[in-house]
Protein backbone atom coordinates (compact mmCIF):
# COMPACT_ATOMS: atom_id res chain seq x y z
CA UNK A 1 0.00 0.00 0.00
CA UNK A 2 1.50 3.30 -1.07
CA UNK A 3 0.64 6.75 -2.28
CA UNK A 4 2.22 6.82 -5.69
CA UNK A 5 0.30 9.31 -7.81
CA UNK A 6 -1.96 12.35 -7.49
CA UNK A 7 -5.16 10.28 -7.55
CA UNK A 8 -4.04 8.47 -4.40
CA UNK A 9 -3.12 11.77 -2.73
CA UNK A 10 -6.55 13.23 -3.56
CA UNK A 11 -8.28 10.09 -2.27
CA UNK A 12 -6.39 10.17 1.03
CA UNK A 13 -6.99 13.91 1.42
CA UNK A 14 -10.73 13.54 0.80
CA UNK A 15 -10.86 10.59 3.19
CA UNK A 16 -9.14 12.69 5.86
CA UNK A 17 -11.50 15.63 5.34
CA UNK A 18 -14.49 13.30 5.51
CA UNK A 19 -13.21 11.62 8.69
CA UNK A 20 -12.49 14.92 10.45
CA UNK A 21 -15.88 16.41 9.47
CA UNK A 22 -17.73 13.30 10.67
CA UNK A 23 -15.79 13.42 13.95
CA UNK A 24 -16.73 17.10 14.39
CA UNK A 25 -20.39 16.36 13.64
CA UNK A 26 -20.42 13.61 16.26
CA UNK A 27 -18.79 15.93 18.80
CA UNK A 28 -21.31 18.70 18.09
CA UNK A 29 -24.15 16.18 18.33
CA UNK A 30 -22.94 15.02 21.73
CA UNK A 31 -21.98 18.40 23.21
CA UNK A 32 -24.81 20.60 21.85
CA UNK A 33 -27.66 19.04 23.86
CA UNK A 34 -25.59 19.37 27.03
CA UNK A 35 -24.99 23.11 26.69
CA UNK A 36 -28.30 24.25 25.22
CA UNK A 37 -31.14 25.34 27.43
CA UNK A 38 -34.20 23.17 27.45
CA UNK A 39 -36.91 24.43 25.13
CA UNK A 40 -40.27 22.95 24.41
CA UNK A 41 -40.63 22.17 20.76
CA UNK A 42 -44.20 22.65 19.68
CA UNK A 43 -46.11 24.34 16.94
CA UNK A 44 -46.82 27.91 17.94
CA UNK A 45 -49.46 29.34 15.65
CA UNK A 46 -49.54 32.75 17.31
CA UNK A 47 -46.55 33.04 19.63
CA UNK A 48 -47.77 36.14 21.49
CA UNK A 49 -51.18 34.68 22.26
CA UNK A 50 -49.80 31.26 23.11
CA UNK A 51 -47.50 32.62 25.79
CA UNK A 52 -50.17 34.74 27.44
CA UNK A 53 -52.72 33.22 29.79
CA UNK A 54 -56.36 33.47 28.74
CA UNK A 55 -58.15 36.70 29.57
CA UNK A 56 -60.63 36.41 32.43
CA UNK A 57 -63.58 37.11 30.12
CA UNK A 58 -62.26 34.66 27.52
CA UNK A 59 -63.21 31.01 27.82
CA UNK A 60 -60.60 28.27 27.55
CA UNK A 61 -62.06 27.17 24.20
CA UNK A 62 -61.78 30.69 22.76
CA UNK A 63 -58.19 30.88 24.02
CA UNK A 64 -57.33 27.63 22.21
CA UNK A 65 -59.00 28.87 19.00
CA UNK A 66 -56.92 32.05 19.17
CA UNK A 67 -53.71 30.02 19.13
CA UNK A 68 -53.25 29.23 22.80
CA UNK A 69 -52.58 25.71 24.03
CA UNK A 70 -53.93 23.83 26.97
CA UNK A 71 -52.73 20.62 28.53
CA UNK A 72 -55.26 17.82 28.76
CA UNK A 73 -55.09 15.72 31.86
CA UNK A 74 -57.42 12.96 30.70
CA UNK A 75 -56.63 10.68 27.84
CA UNK A 76 -59.30 10.46 25.20
CA UNK A 77 -59.54 8.59 21.97
CA UNK A 78 -56.61 8.67 19.57
CA UNK A 79 -58.87 9.83 16.78
CA UNK A 80 -60.83 12.25 18.99
CA UNK A 81 -58.96 15.36 17.86
CA UNK A 82 -58.05 14.07 14.42
CA UNK A 83 -60.19 16.52 12.47
CA UNK A 84 -58.81 19.46 14.51
CA UNK A 85 -55.25 18.28 13.84
CA UNK A 86 -55.94 17.88 10.13
CA UNK A 87 -57.39 21.39 9.95
CA UNK A 88 -54.33 22.73 11.77
CA UNK A 89 -51.77 20.97 9.53
CA UNK A 90 -53.58 21.19 6.17
CA UNK A 91 -52.44 24.74 5.29
CA UNK A 92 -48.83 23.63 5.72
CA UNK A 93 -49.26 20.58 3.48
CA UNK A 94 -51.46 21.96 0.68
CA UNK A 95 -49.67 24.46 -1.60
CA UNK A 96 -52.19 27.08 -2.69
CA UNK A 97 -52.05 28.16 -6.31
CA UNK A 98 -49.63 25.48 -7.51
CA UNK A 99 -51.50 22.80 -9.44
CA UNK A 100 -48.52 20.49 -9.99
CA UNK A 101 -47.49 20.62 -6.34
CA UNK A 102 -51.09 19.86 -5.34
CA UNK A 103 -51.04 16.94 -7.75
CA UNK A 104 -47.82 15.68 -6.14
CA UNK A 105 -49.40 15.92 -2.69
CA UNK A 106 -52.41 13.90 -3.87
CA UNK A 107 -50.13 11.31 -5.48
CA UNK A 108 -48.09 11.04 -2.26
CA UNK A 109 -51.23 10.45 -0.19
CA UNK A 110 -52.40 7.82 -2.72
CA UNK A 111 -49.03 6.07 -2.47
CA UNK A 112 -49.29 6.10 1.34
CA UNK A 113 -52.81 4.66 1.19
CA UNK A 114 -51.80 1.99 -1.34
CA UNK A 115 -48.90 1.00 0.93
CA UNK A 116 -51.39 0.40 3.75
CA UNK A 117 -53.61 -1.67 1.46
CA UNK A 118 -50.62 -3.71 0.29
CA UNK A 119 -49.65 -4.39 3.91
CA UNK A 120 -53.14 -5.81 4.46
CA UNK A 121 -53.15 -8.04 1.37
CA UNK A 122 -49.69 -9.63 1.83
CA UNK A 123 -50.73 -11.92 4.73
CA UNK A 124 -54.04 -12.71 3.00
CA UNK A 125 -52.26 -14.06 -0.08
CA UNK A 126 -49.74 -15.86 2.12
CA UNK A 127 -52.68 -17.63 3.78
CA UNK A 128 -54.11 -18.57 0.37
CA UNK A 129 -50.81 -20.08 -0.70
CA UNK A 130 -50.42 -22.07 2.51
CA UNK A 131 -54.02 -23.30 2.33
CA UNK A 132 -53.63 -24.33 -1.30
CA UNK A 133 -50.51 -26.32 -0.45
CA UNK A 134 -52.31 -28.17 2.36
CA UNK A 135 -53.15 -31.70 1.15
CA UNK A 136 -56.72 -33.06 0.95
CA UNK A 137 -58.70 -29.87 1.23
CA UNK A 138 -61.59 -28.52 -0.77
CA UNK A 139 -60.50 -25.75 -3.10
CA UNK A 140 -62.62 -22.66 -2.73
CA UNK A 141 -60.46 -20.11 -4.51
CA UNK A 142 -61.64 -19.81 -8.11
CA UNK A 143 -58.37 -18.26 -9.18
CA UNK A 144 -56.37 -21.18 -7.81
CA UNK A 145 -58.68 -23.65 -9.54
CA UNK A 146 -58.31 -21.87 -12.86
CA UNK A 147 -54.62 -21.01 -12.77
CA UNK A 148 -53.25 -23.57 -10.35
CA UNK A 149 -51.56 -26.89 -11.06
CA UNK A 150 -53.31 -29.74 -9.23
CA UNK A 151 -51.67 -33.02 -8.38
CA UNK A 152 -54.65 -35.36 -7.91
CA UNK A 153 -52.87 -38.21 -6.13
CA UNK A 154 -51.87 -35.93 -3.25
CA UNK A 155 -54.74 -33.42 -3.37
CA UNK A 156 -52.32 -30.51 -3.49
CA UNK A 157 -52.80 -27.52 -5.75
CA UNK A 158 -49.81 -25.42 -6.66
CA UNK A 159 -51.36 -21.89 -6.70
CA UNK A 160 -49.39 -20.15 -9.42
CA UNK A 161 -51.64 -17.07 -9.61
CA UNK A 162 -51.60 -16.52 -5.85
CA UNK A 163 -47.83 -16.91 -5.75
CA UNK A 164 -47.33 -14.39 -8.54
CA UNK A 165 -49.66 -11.91 -6.84
CA UNK A 166 -47.92 -12.48 -3.50
CA UNK A 167 -44.47 -11.93 -5.01
CA UNK A 168 -45.70 -8.76 -6.74
CA UNK A 169 -47.19 -7.46 -3.47
CA UNK A 170 -43.95 -8.21 -1.63
CA UNK A 171 -42.08 -6.32 -4.35
CA UNK A 172 -44.41 -3.34 -3.92
CA UNK A 173 -44.11 -3.58 -0.15
CA UNK A 174 -40.42 -2.82 -0.46
CA UNK A 175 -37.76 -3.33 2.12
CA UNK A 176 -34.11 -4.01 1.87
CA UNK A 177 -32.36 -6.99 0.35
CA UNK A 178 -33.06 -10.12 2.32
CA UNK A 179 -35.94 -8.70 4.35
CA UNK A 180 -38.77 -11.03 5.12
Amino acid sequence: WSISNTVDIVDVTLFGIRSVSLFLLVCVGVVRPLISRRTQYRLLVNFDEATQPPIASQSEEDHIKAGGFSRKTSQGSTFGGLWKKIKLLFPYVWPKGHFFLQLQVVICFLILASGRVINVYVPIYYKRIVNALTPNRNLTEKMDLMYGITHNSYGITFPIASIFIYVFLKFLQGGSVGSA
